[in-house]
C-alpha cells in the first residue's frame, strides 16, 4: 500500500462507438484515484476520447509536468519514470534545458521519433496511454517488470483504462461481478496469470506489453522477454564490481 501511494495515476476513456465521451464519467474516473494526485489533477476531453491525470512530483523534472501532455495531435497521460534520460536526450531534438523536460514530454518525443517502437528505447517504470489523433487510436504500454499498474476494460463500444480498478468501476458499463476463477487461483496460491483480476470485466495489461486500440480492433503484443540463459563473464572480481556499480547507478 505504501508503494502505491508513491505513484502518480492516470485514466483514459475511449468511445469506440463514436457517440461521444461523457466528461462527467471521465471526471468520476479521475476523482476515484484522486489520492494519487497530491500535486495536481487535470483532464483533457475531445469528442470521443478523454484522458485524466493525477500528479505526484517524484523527480526534479516532474515539477515542469503538465499532463495530459498535448502536442501536435498527440495527447499523453501516464505514470512515468524514465531512467535512461541522458541517453534519450542525446538522440532526441529537445529545445528546452534537459532539467526542465519532464519524463512525459521525453516519452512524447520518443513516440514521435520511433512510433510504437519507442518502448524498446526507454528504460524505467511506466504505464501510459497516448492518443494519436492522426491514426484515431490509443497506444498504451507497461514497463518490463510491471512496476506501474495498468488495468483496462474493453467492449465493442468502450475502452477504458486506469491505474487502479476503482477508476474503472465508476463506469456503469463496467460490471462489478467477481471472477470466481481468479478467487480460486488466489486461494490455492496460483499467481501465474498476468491478465485476470478479481473482476470479470477488468483486465490487467501484462508487463512488457503494448496495446493499440481503435474503433474496431485491439492489438496486444509483447515487446520484451527475459532471457534466463544470458550470462555476463568478466575477467576479475573488480570488473564485476565496476559493472555492477554502473548498472546500479
Amino acid at each position: 500500500l505504501h508503494g502505491f501511494s508513491e505513484m502518480s495515476g492516470f485514466v483514459s476513456l475511449f468511445d469506440r462507438a463514436k457517440s461521444g465521451v461523457s466528461r462527467k464519467q471521465l471526471q468520476s474516473m479521475n476523482h476515484a484515484i484522486r489520492h494519487r494526485g497530491p500535486d495536481g489533477s487535470e483532464m483533457w476531453c475531445d469528442a470521443h476520447i478523454g484522458l485524466g491525470h493525477q500528479q505526484l512530483q517524484s523527480t526534479p523534472e516532474s515539477r515542469f509536468d503538465g499532463q495530459p501532455w498535448q502536442e501536435n495531435g498527440l495527447v499523453l497521460t501516464g505514470d512515468i519514470r524514465i531512467d535512461n534520460r541522458s541517453e534519450l536526450l542525446k538522440h532526441l531534438s529537445v529545445s528546452e534545458r534537459p532539467e526542465n523536460v519532464p519524463d512525459s514530454q521525453l516519452l512524447m518525443d520518443a513516440y514521435r521519433e520511433w512510433g510504437t517502437d519507442c518502448v524498446n528505447r526507454i528504460y524505467g517504470a511506466f504505464a501510459f496511454a497516448i492518443w494519436d489523433d492522426d491514426d484515431s487510436q490509443l497506444f498504451m504500454a507497461r514497463d518490463r517488470l510491471g512496476v506501474k499498474p495498468f488495468y483496462y476494460h474493453l467492449s465493442p463500444d468502450t475502452f477504458a483504462a486506469a491505474s487502479e480498478k476503482k477508476g474503472l468501476l465508476t463506469l456503469s458499463s463496467v460490471s462489478g461481478a467477481i471472477d470466481e476463477t481468479k478467487i480460486g487461483d488466489f486461494l490455492i496460491a496460483m499467481y501465474e496469470d498476468r491478465e485476470r483480476t478479481f473482476f470479470e470485466s477488468i483486465t490487467r495489461l501484462p508487463p512488457a506489453h503494448t496495446m493499440v486500440v481503435d474503433s474496431t480492433e485491439m492489438e496486444l503484443s509483447q515487446y520484451w522477454y527475459l532471457d534466463p540463459t544470458r550470462t555476463i563473464s568478466m575477467n576479475s572480481d573488480a570488473a564485476y564490481e565496476r559493472r555492477f556499480r554502473e548498472l546500479f547507478e
